[in-house]
C-alpha cells in the first residue's frame, strides 16, 4: 500500500509540475515576442523622434547661431569696409560666445587670411599648413556649411564640434568663414543626458555608417555600426531602412537598432535597445512564478500524502472493526450450532 501511495503522489507531482511549467513558459515567451515587436515597430522610432527634438534644441541651435553670424550685416559690412578696428570683431565674437555658451567663436577673412577669435587675433591661415586645411576645404565646398570635429587652436587643442559657415559679400562672392564650436565633453555630456533620459544607447554615424560620436569609454573603437553590432545587412540598407533591425553585442546579447537621418547635421542618429533590459521584468516574473508553482506542488503533495495516510488509517480502522464484528458473530453462532447437533 505504501508503495502504491508513493507512486500516486509522484504522478500527481509530475502532472502539477508539468502543468505549471507549460503555463509559465507560455506566459513568458508570448509576451517576449510582443515586447520585441513593440520595441522594433513602436518604441525605438518614437524614441528617435524624441531625441531628434532634443538635438534640435541642444545641438542644432549651434548651427542656427552660425547661420545667423554668416548672414549678419555687421560682419559683412565690417569685412567689406577693410577690416578696420579689429576690436569691433573681437567684441562681436566674444558676445556671441558668452551669449550662447560656446567654447569658441571665430571668423577668418578670405582677403587677409586672418583668424579672428573672441580672445583676439590667433594667426593667419596658410594653404601649406596642414592645420589650416579645413578652412580651404570650406572655401571650396559647394554646401554653405559643414560640421566636423577638430582640435581647437584657441583652447589647447581640445577636440571641438565646429559648425563652419561660408560668408558671402553683397555680390554673393566668398569673403570668409565664420563659426562657433561646442567642446567635445559638452557634446558627450548631452549624449549621456539623452541615454539616461530614454534608457537607451545613442550613436551618431556619418553617411557611410562610421560612428563619429558616442558616449562609450575613451579609446573605445566603434568603427562601422553594422560591424560593431554584427548587423546582417549592408550598411546603406540598414541606414535607409525605416524599420528597426536586430544586432548582437560581443558577449552575445541581442540588441535592436533604429536609424534616422538628421539632415541638419548630415549624420544618422542610431538608437539601440538591449533586449535583455526589455525582457528582464518578465524573466523575473517567470522565475517568481516557477518558485511559487514549486511551492504549491510541494504543499499539495504533502497534503495529499497526509490525506491519503489519514484515509488509509481510517480504512484500516474500519477493516479492523469489521473483522472484530465478524469474530463476535462467529463466537455467538458457535454454541447454537453445538445444541442443534446434540438435539
Amino acid at each position: 500500500m505504501t508503495k502504491n501511495r508513493f507512486h500516486f503522489i509522484l504522478l500527481i507531482s509530475i502532472l502539477l509540475i508539468t502543468g505549471f511549467l507549460v503555463t509559465n513558459l507560455a506566459s513568458f515567451f508570448v509576451p517576449r515576442e510582443v515586447i520585441r515587436k513593440q520595441i522594433r515597430s513602436r518604441e525605438l522610432p518614437l524614441t528617435s523622434n524624441d531625441i531628434y527634438a532634443d538635438i534640435q534644441r541642444d545641438i542644432i541651435q549651434t548651427m542656427t547661431v552660425s547661420s545667423f553670424m554668416a548672414s549678419d550685416t555687421f560682419l559683412r559690412d565690417w569685412v567689406l569696409d577693410g577690416e578696420t578696428d579689429p576690436a569691433k570683431i573681437y567684441n562681436y565674437l566674444k558676445t556671441i560666445q558668452e551669449k550662447y555658451g560656446t567654447v569658441t567663436a571665430f571668423f577668418i577673412s578670405e582677403k587677409t587670411r586672418r583668424y579672428y577669435h573672441a580672445d583676439g587675433l590667433l594667426k593667419e591661415v596658410k594653404p601649406d599648413e596642414p592645420r589650416d586645411a579645413w578652412y580651404f576645404r570650406v572655401r571650396d565646398m559647394a554646401s554653405d556649411y559643414e560640421i566636423n570635429f577638430d582640435p581647437d587652436l584657441a583652447n589647447n587643442d581640445t577636440m571641438t564640434l565646429f559648425v563652419n559657415y561660408r560668408v558671402y559679400g553683397h555680390d554673393k562672392n566668398f569673403i570668409g568663414s565664420v563659426g562657433i564650436g561646442l567642446g567635445l565633453p559638452t557634446v558627450i555630456g548631452l549624449l549621456d543626458t539623452y541615454e539616461k533620459k530614454y534608457g537607451r544607447s545613442i550613436y551618431f554615424a556619418d553617411m557611410d555608417g562610421t560612428v563619429v560620436l558616442h558616449s562609450l569609454p575613451a579609446g573605445k573603437e566603434v568603427g562601422n555600426i553594422c560591424d560593431f553590432r554584427h548587423i546582417s545587412m549592408p550598411t546603406q540598407q540598414f541606414l535607409g531602412s525605416e524599420d528597426s533591425v536586430a544586432g548582437e553585442t560581443p558577449d552575445g546579447s541581442t540588441v535592436f537598432l533604429h536609424s534616422r537621418l538628421i539632415p541638419e547635421l548630415g549624420w544618422y542618429l542610431i538608437v539601440e535597445q538591449d533586449e535583455s533590459d526589455a525582457v528582464r521584468s518578465i524573466g523575473q516574473t517567470l522565475v517568481r512564478n516557477l518558485l511559487i508553482s514549486l511551492a504549491v506542488t510541494v504543499i499539495l503533495s504533502v497534503l495529499i500524502y497526509f490525506l491519503m495516510s489519514a484515509y488509509q488509517r481510517k480504512l484500516l480502522g474500519q477493516q479492523t472493526q469489521l473483522e472484530e464484528a465478524r469474530e463476535e458473530i462467529h463466537q455467538l453462532t458457535k454454541p447454537a450450532s453445538r445444541e442443534e447437533d446434540q438435539g
